[in-house]
C-alpha cells in the first residue's frame, strides 16, 4: 500500500524504491504516508543509520519529501495514492473531476466517516 502511495502515479516520491521503503517500514519509521513527511522535517539520524543509507541519502529523501509537500499533488493523484480497490489512474481522474476540489472531496470523506461512526453507535 505504501509503495502504491509513493509511486509515480501517486505522491511521486522519486528515489524511494520498494526496497528502501521496506527498510523504513521494518525499522518502524513509516507506517502511513504522512510519516515520511514528518520524518523529513525532523531528525534524519534514524534513517541515516539504516544499512545502505547514510547522511547524504537521508537528506536527499528529506529534500524530495519536502518538495512533494511544498508543491502539493493534484486531487486525482491523492485519490490514486489512497489505494482504493479498482480505482486506477483513469478512475481517480474521473472522481477528482466530479468533486472539483480537494475540499469537496475531503468534506464527503468526513461526512461518510461520521455516518459510519453514527451507524456503529446505533
Amino acid at each position: 500500500a505504501l509503495t502504491h502511495a509513493f509511486s509515480r502515479s501517486g505522491l511521486d516520491v522519486t528515489g524511494l524504491s520498494e526496497a528502501r521503503l521496506q527498510q523504513l517500514v521494518d525499522a518502524g519509521l513509516i507506517q502511513v504516508p504522512a510519516d515520511l513527511f514528518r520524518l523529513a522535517n525532523g531528525n534524519l539520524e534514524p534513517i541515516a543509520s539504516l544499512q545502505g543509507w547514510g547522511p547524504k541519502s537521508s537528506e536527499k529523501l528529506a529534500t524530495v519529501a519536502k518538495d512533494v509537500a511544498s508543491r502539493g499533488v493534484t486531487l486525482s493523484r491523492l485519490i490514486y495514492s489512497l489505494g482504493i480497490r479498482h480505482v486506477g489512474v483513469h478512475t481517480s481522474k474521473l472522481i477528482a473531476g466530479a468533486y472539483g476540489s480537494a475540499d469537496a472531496f475531503l468534506a464527503d470523506i468526513n461526512k461518510a466517516s461520521s455516518a459510519q461512526l453514527d451507524d456503529g453507535d446505533a
